[in-house]
Parts: C-alpha cells; sequence; structure tokens
C-alpha cells in the first residue's frame, strides 16, 4: 500500500509533462486557423474556375483528415502556391489519394490562397 501512494505523484507528474507538451505542440491554433472555412469570396473564385463547392468541401475535409494521420496540418497561408505545388505533389502520393482526391485538396488550397491575397488582411 505505501509503495502504490508513492508513485502516484510521479505518475501524475509524468501525466501533467505529457499534457502540457501536447498544448505546446498543438499550440493554440484551431482547424479554422489551419484550413480556413470555405466563405463567400472562395466561392467567387470557384465559380470563375467552374469548381463547385462540394469538391471544395471535399478537398478541406481531405486536407484536415488526411494530413493530421501523419502531422499537425500546416496553416494554407503559412506557403506560396509554388510551394503547395510541390507539398501537394509529395503529400498526394504519400496519403495515396486518387487523382479526383488530389485535385480536391488542390483546389481548396490554391483558391483559399487566392482569397487571401484579395483580402485586406492578407488572412482568409
Amino acid at each position: 500500500m505505501q509503495q502504490r501512494a508513492r508513485h502516484f505523484p510521479v505518475r501524475r507528474w509524468i501525466l501533467a509533462v505529457v499534457l502540457v507538451a501536447s498544448v505546446v505542440a498543438i499550440g493554440c491554433a484551431t482547424i479554422d486557423d489551419l484550413a480556413p472555412p470555405i466563405d463567400a469570396t472562395v466561392l467567387q473564385l470557384a465559380a470563375a474556375h467552374e469548381i463547385d463547392a462540394d469538391r471544395l468541401s471535399q478537398g478541406r475535409a481531405l486536407y484536415i483528415t488526411a494530413c493530421a494521420r501523419c502531422h499537425r496540418p500546416e496553416p494554407v497561408v503559412r506557403y506560396t502556391r509554388e510551394h503547395w505545388d510541390r507539398i501537394l505533389r509529395r503529400m498526394s502520393a504519400r496519403a495515396q489519394f486518387s487523382p479526383d482526391e488530389a485535385e480536391a485538396v488542390e483546389a481548396y488550397v490554391q483558391l483559399t490562397l487566392q482569397a487571401a491575397d484579395l483580402s485586406p488582411g492578407g488572412d482568409p
């Protein structure tokens, strides 16, 4: 009984360290910070490129879920379009996306970046 009581504070300390490390690793970013919702600007850009809202929604969902299987998704606006082209080619292959899935993610990322360029603050 005495031995169990002595190890409990150590277990609690380890749990606290793991929780703090998780919070630091995740940061304060929300899903909307990482993958902005599809707003009116993105939809207007999509219409101009003949891309429907369902395809954008699929791309956003894949971006959030597929990326999170292996690592924390990066904020879409962190990289340039050219950098995203390279990233998406490599990561689409790793995630084993179908061509349609890869195109949906690319459409979401590229149109989100275009919308960010059009917004006053540079973020969607």
